[in-house]
């Protein structure tokens, strides 16, 4: 056992004369070469734990003569080639972990119909594995967990798979499966993990797949082309915690999910369709005090923002509900989320000024307000944001003088006003105080007074500026500084 003991180059093949040697455990070193085929000498071999290594070649068929394998291991390596028939045949090899390798072919079917009720753990993902999941999987009846996410598989899930009564973790995400699935992999009923993403599957969610999947703890589904609407009976899964079927195209209202004690994160976003209602859904997240992550931009929510959203966990850290419909104003309790790091409005129908109480979000990283309909001045409370790395406020109807507190927002690298009425001189000394600004500055379309300030060139790193349509006076020969900048944008100015 030498996990992590900073051991380098290749595996010796004279290790085939430690002949009773039972457990090989080396992961986490700058192994090198190729996995000795000498190993197959080893008929007490149980365990084998190559992994994080950096060893190439192919899986060595020998092993197939180590009778007694229970174990092998083999994760993150530069493993080529096949995975060898022996494997997925044995009669005692309980786990096999290849994940993140540059395996190719196809997964081979199981051909010893009788010998291989023991595996538990089968984890394929990450490498260049193609063709068709055997549907002889289904015949492994002591599987616990099965994933082979992130390959080249094509064609449907096999509904065999649905006879795996003891798997808690099936995950086949970012593949090229297609078809719709079958009816038998929604009655596993100890599956906590359903990991079907970024596929090209089609079909509608039973109405009660809230039932029989009662442990289900993760139910990731986004990235595929599911219609229909999203089951109700979800909220009687109770143990949920991640509920992910963004990027498809469901519809109907969004159901109420309050009685989740445990849901963490809700990202239906990009389905078009999917509808508020009357926002009972939002009241009933009230519920959920864990709730760390609301996603719903990209849908066709209606109706004025409700103040109840102010009511939501004080654990919210992404409140992200962008290219809706949504009216109304944002409520001045918007402050009392505490935890916010990302709150993305964006493209919508929304008035009123901004809330000054946005500032004592603290931990704020990202806002987006852009395309609404606010009007009044920036809220001299933004330079409480200490935090703030991106800062968009464009096509809005925003008054008044850029406000020298903004000095405060330190770590801004974006900041885009562009498109409000914005008016009077840029404050003194704030361009060297956002010298940060590394993605881009774009107060363009306003009508901005006086001179670029000199200190334009504290940005060194910017790589956009766009001043244009707004100002006037001469161009500062301290623009020279910014040695970075790939796009500079002044027309339509009086310079």
């Amino acid at each position: 056992r030498l996990e992590e003991e900073g051991l380098a180059g290749k595996i010796p093949p004279c290790i085939s004369n430690l002949t009773n040697l039972e457990h090989i455990h080396l992961p986490v070193n700058e192994l090198t070469g190729s996995v000795p085929p000498e190993l197959g000498q080893l008929r007490r071999l149980v365990y084998v734990n190559l992994s994080f290594n950096a060893l190439s070649g192919v899986i060595p068929a020998g092993l197939a003569s180590c009778s007694d394998l229970q174990i092998i291991a083999l994760r993150r390596n530069n493993l080529e080639g096949g995975i060898p028939y022996f494997l997925l045949n044995s009669s005692l090899i309980q786990k096999i972990d290849l994940r993140t390798n540059n395996l190719s072919g196809p997964i081979p079917p199981l051909l010893l119909m009788n010998s291989y009720a023991r595996l538990e753990f089968l984890a394929l993902t990450e490498n260049s594995l193609s063709g068709e999941i055997p549907s002889s999987l289904g015949n492994l009846s002591s599987l616990v967990v099965l994933i082979a996410a992130e390959n080249q598989l094509t064609g449907g899930i096999p509904a065999s798979l649905g006879r795996l009564s003891n798997i808690h973790l099936l995950d086949l995400t970012y593949n090229n499966l297609s078809g719709t699935v079958p009816n038998s992999i929604y009655n596993l009923s100890l599956l906590t993990y359903l990991g079907i993403a970024r596929n090209g599957l089609v079909g509608t969610l039973p109405s009660n797949m809230g039932n029989t999947l009662p442990n289900i703890e993760n139910l990731v589904m986004s990235g595929n082309n599911f219609q229909g609407w999203i089951p109700g009976s979800l909220a009687n899964a109770t143990n949920l915690v991640i509920i992910h079927l963004a990027q498809n195209s469901f519809s109907g209202v969004i159901p109420s999910l309050g009685s989740l004690p445990n849901l963490q994160k809700l990202m239906l976003f990009q389905n078009y369709w999917l509808e508020a209602g009357d926002w009972m859904f939002l009241s009933s997240l009230m519920n959920c005090t864990q709730l760390a992550m609301l996603i719903l931009d990209g849908n066709n929510l209606q109706g004025d923002l409700p103040s109840l959203v102010t009511n939501l966990s004080r654990s919210l850290e992404y409140l992200v509900l962008g290219s809706n419909h949504i009216t109304g104003t944002i409520p001045a309790g918007i402050g009392d989320l505490v935890s916010l790091s990302m709150l993305y409005l964006q493209d919508n129908k929304i008035t009123g000024p901004i809330p000054a109480s946005i500032g004592k979000l603290h931990n704020l990283y990202a806002m987006d307000l852009s395309k609404n309909r606010f009007h009044g001045n920036i809220p001299t409370s933004f330079g409480n944001l200490g935090q703030l790395s991106e800062l968009y406020l464009q096509e809005n109807h925003l008054s008044g003088a850029i406000p020298a507190d903004l000095a405060g927002c330190k770590n801004l690298l974006a900041l885009n006003l562009s498109s409000n009425i914005l008016s009077g001189p840029i404050p003194d000394g704030l361009f060297g105080k956002l010298n940060q600004l590394s993605w881009l500055l774009d107060l363009s379309h306003n009508q901005l007074t006086d001179s670029i300030p000199d200190d334009v060139g504290s940005f060194i790193n910017l790589k956009s500026l766009n001043i244009s349509n707004n100002i006037s006076g001469r161009i500062p020969s301290t623009l020279g500084s910014c040695e970075l900048l790939q796009a500079l944008r002044l027309g339509g100015n009086s310079l």
